[in-house]
């Protein structure tokens, strides 16, 4: 039954002889397929957007990164203990680059 062909998909269920369910079902995996080319035609459409304005998108990526570090910074963090704060650190990987810029900004 799922190694039918794309144009039997929706038929599956007639064997079955229940007519309302095979239109159900018919009905479903229709409304499915239109549901993902539409998803596939606006996903390709924000992608050549988003291509044309790549350097417009570059430079958000980077406020929003620098944005990132300076929230880091200001947010308090005193009511976090110091070994989960290691760890936290540690997880992401970049403890020696934040102790660079910590000492190049403060």
């Amino acid at each position: 039954m799922l190694l039918r062909g794309e144009e039997a998909r929706p038929n599956q269920l007639d064997f079955l002889h229940i007519r309302p369910l095979s239109r159900a079902f018919a009905s479903f995996i229709h409304g499915a397929d239109a549901a993902i080319s539409w998803l596939g035609r606006s996903y390709g459409k924000t992608i050549h957007v988003a291509l044309q304005l790549r350097y417009l998108l570059l430079l958000v990526f980077f406020a929003g990164l620098g944005a990132t570090v300076w929230i880091y910074q200001r947010v308090p963090t005193g009511f976090i203990p110091r070994k989960i704060k290691a760890t936290l650190r540690h997880r992401a990987g970049a403890p020696g680059l934040l102790a660079r810029l910590h000492r190049r900004i403060g």
